[in-house]
């Protein structure tokens, strides 16, 4: 085995990757030419309405999605703080959210869904909380046909503009594949595949992640919730999770269950919100990581849970009544819970993990100010 091929398992890419990792080197060179270049118009023309079609019911490649993508985006892939998720803030945004924005890349996407993690390929529902822009909702719904239905949610209105734009450029430019079903513009979208022997459906919409009908959530088996969550919806998140979530639904989250679960729903209750999900396997380590916009070529530790409601709690509340998170060290937050210790479910994250959870705090403070200063 090559220094290479070391590197990417240690990472837990797997041969599914294979072709994503080989694409992805193309792709990011051909991030270089805008939307519109000569080089960009050559690859566009190889998306045929015909093998669009088929790829929604057969699933498109990976390279293949990209090209679509960027049909749709002028930064598909690009890293830093400079993407149009970034760029578009404004005054309206600010409301009962926080705009701390970072976007997982193609080749995260890819890791996310396979099946060590989401297992998307045995998945017929798929959920986006907090979509930004709405990429990975996309990518998702492009190369997983088994993806009957995908949803994106976005609470940020200039966020949200920017997916629906971007979806209704897709539209059309293939308008005998995609027709519209719903839209109310600033609010929602929804396509859905027009003829083929495939019945498919994309939406976007915009509004509060909590809100959204458990009759709705509940059919999900796929979730990505890979957004900052102010303290003040804590409380509503363990809401949502514990009443839309099935029993098997996977999701993926940017912030650790530790740091957020609300085990006492308020201040006059003796009992506790136990929670019902647990770390896959392949995601226990903190080396497990994900390309980031803003951690590409080392990645960033999402966390990947799973709903077992036969399993006894292995993680326990680090937030109180109102929401807020409890003054707890690194230290006393792995102590108190544990992904995979024996015996009594309260073990300790190995000592090396601990090490890197902190040494990544450190660096995330030492950005911090250092974006701060600029």
């Amino acid at each position: 085995m090559n220094n290479s091929e070391s590197h990417w398992q240690k990472h837990g890419y797997t041969a599914l990757h294979t072709e994503a990792l080989l694409a992805s080197m193309q792709s990011r060179l051909m991030s270089n030419y805008p939307a519109g270049s000569l080089m960009m118009e050559r690859r566009a023309a190889v998306i045929t309405t015909a093998n669009l079609q088929l790829g929604l019911c057969e699933g498109l490649p990976y390279d293949d999605t990209l090209t679509v993508m960027r049909m749709c985006y002028e930064d598909v892939d690009c890293a830093g703080f400079s993407t149009s998720g970034h760029q578009c803030e404004g005054r309206r945004d600010y409301e009962g959210s926080d705009l701390l924005y970072g976007e997982i890349l193609p080749l995260g996407v890819c890791k996310a869904l396979g099946d060590k993690h989401l297992d998307g390929k045995n998945a017929s529902v798929c959920f986006e909380l907090g979509m930004g822009t709405g990429k990975v909702a996309l990518q998702a719904w492009l190369q997983l046909p088994n993806l009957r239905k995908v949803v994106g949610i976005e609470l940020a209105p200039s966020r949200y503009d920017i997916a629906e734009a971007s979806l209704l450029r897709l539209q059309r430019q293939f308008p005998s594949v995609l027709r519209i079903r719903s839209h109310s513009p600033g609010d929602e979208l929804t396509v859905e595949t027009d003829g083929g022997t495939c019945e498919r459906v994309l939406s976007f919409r915009r509004g509060d992640m909590t809100q959204v009908p458990a009759s709705e959530l509940l059919e999900a088996e796929v979730v990505f919730m890979e957004v900052v969550l102010p303290h003040c919806i804590y409380a509503s998140v363990t809401r949502m999770l514990i009443d839309k979530l099935r029993d098997g639904a996977r999701m993926i989250t940017y912030t650790d269950l530790r740091k957020f679960w609300v085990a006492k729903p308020d201040d006059n209750s003796n009992g506790e919100q136990l929670c019902p999900f647990h770390k896959v396997e392949a995601n226990k380590s903190v080396d497990d990581r994900f390309d980031m916009s803003f951690g590409r070529g080392h990645g960033t530790h999402l966390h990947v849970y799973k709903r077992d409601n036969s399993r006894a709690p292995t993680i326990f509340g680090c937030a109180n009544w109102v929401g807020k998170p409890f003054d707890v060290t690194a230290a006393a937050a792995c102590s108190e819970s544990t992904y995979g210790g024996a015996g009594s479910g309260r073990g300790e994250l190995a000592e090396a993990e601990l090490e890197q959870l902190e040494a990544q705090a450190q660096a995330n403070e030492a950005l911090a100010i250092y974006l701060g200063a600029d």
